[in-house]
């Protein structure tokens, strides 16, 4: 899947959330990321069903990360490095960033992301 196939996100979209769903669970010498696994794909084919009502959630979630990184690190959260990208998440899982909207909150938006990259590395 390319950015611009995506059923639900924009093409920035989808990038921010690959890049977090790699530093979950990167690839190593043991085997592939959730890149190559196709978490991507798995999410965009959810959000455009079954998982629809999770959709302005992602969008608004993905929107603070990246906010937040352009605060912090004057680039996207697909442009940092992946130590800044692991300083970002831990923030998100812990509710530290701003902009998050009250009805996901950081800390519920990251268990949203490891549950759909959970259900992705196994689907």
């Amino acid at each position: 899947m390319t950015v611009t196939d995506s059923l639900v996100l924009d093409p920035q979209q989808t990038r921010t959330v690959a890049a977090a769903f790699e530093r979950l669970f990167p690839a190593d010498e043991h085997g592939p990321g959730a890149a190559d696994i196709g978490v991507v794909a798995y999410l965009d084919t959810a959000l455009a069903g079954a998982e629809a009502e999770h959709v302005a959630t992602y969008r608004a979630g993905l929107a603070a990360l990246d906010q937040a990184a352009l605060s912090s690190f004057a680039q996207t959260f697909v442009q940092c490095a992946p130590a800044a990208q692991d300083a970002l998440i831990a923030r998100l899982e812990r509710d530290e960033l701003a902009d998050v909207p009250a009805a996901a909150d950081g800390r519920t938006f990251f268990e949203l992301l490891r549950a759909h990259l959970q259900e992705g590395l196994f689907a």
